[in-house]
């Protein structure tokens, strides 16, 4: 069964370094509503193949349809490039010229990598192309692929984050302005900006990740790293004390946080100075700290919203408590992908 011809969709598989994350979706008339969904745990010191196993296994207990998935690329292993070359209309091979320059800056061969590649608005300073171009190294992409082959998935694509997150998020953008969207992940954030068409800006955020605020939970009141972990979903744990102290914690967090994105959208409103929305979508597994987005919509002066998988789907009357949580939505986008309707 081909699942492009039906109204299955594709299963979108978000690799994480603690968490993987995993959607099929159903196309409705009026758009999707999620089929199936399982959210699995990795261990630490999990290898690639052990993974793998754990994911067909779980696959296949939970009613995905299919045995083709799409990937995200890894966010430190994918290449991210702002590139201003000759305009299109000299007849330049522009991206030809855009691979040769990703491969120059990378220091990569420049036939051992993959590379993806979309046009930005140019600034008023230049009358030639301006573009991103993303690219992985072929053994980066065999890293992912090979395991999870050799347990009879087919992987049909590894997409770039920002368009996964583009095409989840799009339909909670408020109006035709740029809109932020932050993805909070355990390692490193991400800032994407983008309007409803394409993706303007992305910088990762490496210090930005909420292992940073695990680890100072874990020191400041000598916690194990699973009690700490449910301080930080604001769950219910056999240390009130601490949970009450949780605020304090996160705030310092936040400050840095707010430091990192006002300097990168002070980069991109003077680099793309049009219509802005002052909207700012939190997605990830930190999206949901206690106090987060009230801290962020304060300082920043956007109005902040976290984007829970149930917020980008149709509704249906299914128990499916577990699509409420923000680290599904890149899941979302990359079940999406090679859907008219997005």
């Amino acid at each position: 069964m081909s699942l492009f011809q039906s109204n299955i969709s594709l299963i979108g598989l978000d690799v994480g370094s603690r968490v993987v994350k995993a959607v099929q979706l159903e196309h409705l008339r009026q758009g999707f509503r999620s089929r199936a969904i399982a959210v699995l745990p990795r261990g630490a010191q999990e290898s690639p193949d052990q993974t793998a196993a754990q994911i067909a296994v779980v696959l296949e207990r939970q009613g995905f349809l299919g045995n083709q998935v799409v990937l995200a690329a890894p966010v430190g292993k994918l290449q991210c490039e702002m590139l201003d070359l000759q305009p299109r209309a000299s007849g330049a091979p522009i991206e030809q010229i855009a691979r040769a320059e990703v491969a120059r800056v990378t220091k990569a061969d420049p036939t051992r990598f993959e590379m993806g590649s979309w046009d930005i608005p140019a600034t008023s300073r230049s009358s030639g192309t301006s573009m991103i171009a993303v690219a992985l190294r072929h053994e980066e992409a065999d890293l992912m692929i090979d395991p999870l082959e050799s347990r009879g998935l087919e992987v049909v694509a590894i997409d770039a984050p920002c368009w996964a997150l583009h095409r989840s998020c799009r339909k909670l953008f408020s109006g035709e302005g740029a809109v932020a969207i932050l993805d909070l992940g355990w390692s490193a954030a991400s800032l994407h900006i983008a309007d409803r068409q394409t993706i303007l800006y992305q910088r990762t955020l490496w210090d930005a990740g909420v292992q940073a605020l695990h680890k100072a939970i874990v020191r400041q009141h000598g916690l194990d790293e699973s009690a700490a972990e449910l301080m930080m979903r604001s769950e219910p744990s056999s240390e009130p004390e601490a949970s009450a102290k949780l605020p304090s914690l996160i705030h310092p967090y936040a400050r840095l946080l707010c430091d990192d994105l006002r300097t990168s959208l002070a980069f991109a409103r003077q680099r793309f100075p049009g219509n802005w929305a002052n909207q700012l979508l939190l997605c990830g597994g930190g999206a949901s700290l206690a106090g987060l987005a009230g801290f962020l919509a304060e300082r920043l002066g956007f109005t902040v919203s976290i984007a829970n998988a149930t917020h980008l789907l149709e509704s249906d009357k299914r128990d499916i408590a577990s699509s409420d949580l923000p680290l599904l939505t890149s899941a979302v986008g990359l079940a999406l992908y090679g859907q008219e309707e997005a």
